[in-house]
Parts: structure tokens; C-alpha cells; sequence
């Protein structure tokens, strides 16, 4: 009765409070990465223009093509979760499945922020069946099991399915190391450690790679220090 109606009304205002201050520290954090880029861009290129070999401008270039690529595997991941979240709330029997769906997908670009469609499919479930809709003798089910399992199964299979298949595709990292970067930068940074692990690793794997690992194999430890830091 009244009592269900406030009871997931507070649950909305409690999940879209909770995404807020998560965006708001991520918007928070993105200004102040604008706000300082063109000092960055400039000691980065004081760096690069001090190279003589003319390696650095290739080196940021295949970072650049990395987080690039970071990014359209994100967007296939969306694409995909929209289709799975969209059916699976079809097959369960919910209304407006297919802009549940779509919203869901769509707020999965920051992680956790789809957490904010999960009670809005529940609060128009229970709109739906007040109407008369579904049935009673498998209210709960209906209500809250069902879409539940759709929202968490679709979760689970983007964080241990998609998230490791896709993006270790697009970015030349094994799927074990996306769990294993994506778990660290949660922990160490939240919601932009989520956002950022990824890149972030992609791009540490090719300055390994073009720069540091074939000065170990030459046993010269000091000119990878050189390299990085003469101004």
C-alpha cells in the first residue's frame, strides 16, 4: 500500500543521492584535470621535444590510439549491456523495458551509475501491478526477484565477462590484468580509479614496452632514468 510507495521512493532518493555525489566528485576531479591540462601538455612536450631519437611524438601517439580505443570498447560494452538489460526486463515482464533498458545502458559509462535504474524498474513494476497487471500469487517474485536477477545478472556479466573480453581486445592487455587494474584503481581511486585504471595501465604497458623493458634487457637501469626525466 502507502507504506510501498514510500518505502521505494526513499529507495530512489537514497540511490540517486548516492549516484550524485559519486558524479559530482567525478565532474569535480575532471575540472580540475582541464583546468591544469595545459601546463601538463606543456612540461609533456618539453619532454618530448628534448628526445633526439624522435621516439616520444610515436610513444604518445600509441598511447593516444590506446585510450582511444579504450573508449570505443567502452561504448560496445554500453551497446551491450543496453541489449541484455532491455531483454532480460522483456522476459521478466517489465513496462517500458526498452527505455529501462537503453537508460541503463546508457548510465553504464561510469561505473555503478546503472545502480540507478535498479529501483526505478522496481518502483514502475509495483506502479504496474497496482494497475492490476502480474500476478499475485507471485507478487514478491514479480516484483523484486525477477528484475533484481536481470539487474545483478547483467552486472555480474559486465564486470567478469564483457569489461576483461572487450577491452583486452582493444587494448592489448590480458583479461586478467583488466580485473586486476580495474580492482586496484577502485580501491585506490573509487569511481574515477574505475574510470581511469584501465588507460591508465594501457598506457603504462607501452611506455614498458617501446622504453624501459629493452634498457633492463641492455642491463643500462640509469639511461631508462635519463630518458624519462632530463627536462
Amino acid at each position: 500500500g502507502t507504506g510501498q510507495v514510500f518505502y521505494f521512493t526513499n529507495l530512489i532518493i537514497g540511490t540517486l543521492g548516492s549516484f550524485l555525489f559519486s558524479f559530482s566528485l567525478v565532474i569535480i576531479y575532471f575540472f580540475f584535470f582541464a583546468w591544469s591540462f595545459p601546463s601538463i601538455q606543456h612540461t609533456v612536450w618539453s619532454v618530448v621535444e628534448s628526445q633526439e631519437d624522435g621516439r616520444w611524438p610515436e610513444l604518445l601517439s600509441k598511447m593516444d590510439r590506446a585510450i582511444g580505443e579504450f573508449f570505443r570498447g567502452r561504448l560496445l560494452i554500453v551497446l551491450m549491456m543496453s541489449v541484455m538489460f532491455g531483454i532480460g526486463w522483456f522476459w521478466v515482464g517489465m513496462p517500458y523495458w526498452i527505455l529501462l533498458g537503453f537508460g541503463a545502458g546508457l548510465l553504464s559509462l561510469i561505473p555503478y551509475a546503472a545502480t540507478l535504474m535498479w529501483p526505478v524498474a522496481i518502483l514502475l513494476k509495483y506502479l504496474d501491478m497496482s494497475m492490476g497487471s502480474g500476478s499475485s500469487d507471485n507478487y514478491w517474485m514479480e516484483l523484486l526477484v525477477w528484475p533484481s536477477a536481470v539487474y545483478l545478472g547483467v552486472q555480474f556479466l559486465e564486470g567478469w565477462v564483457l569489461t576483461p573480453w572487450v577491452q583486452s581486445q582493444s587494448t592489448d592487455l590480458s583479461a586478467a590484468t583488466i580485473l586486476l587494474v580495474v580492482l586496484i584503481g577502485g580501491a585506490l581511486g573509487g569511481v574515477l580509479g574505475l574510470i581511469l585504471a584501465i588507460p591508465f595501465a594501457a598506457c603504462l604497458k607501452i611506455l614498458a614496452q617501446e622504453l624501459i623493458i629493452p634498457r633492463i634487457q641492455r642491463g643500462n637501469i640509469t639511461e631508462v632514468h635519463h630518458e624519462i626525466y632530463t627536462p
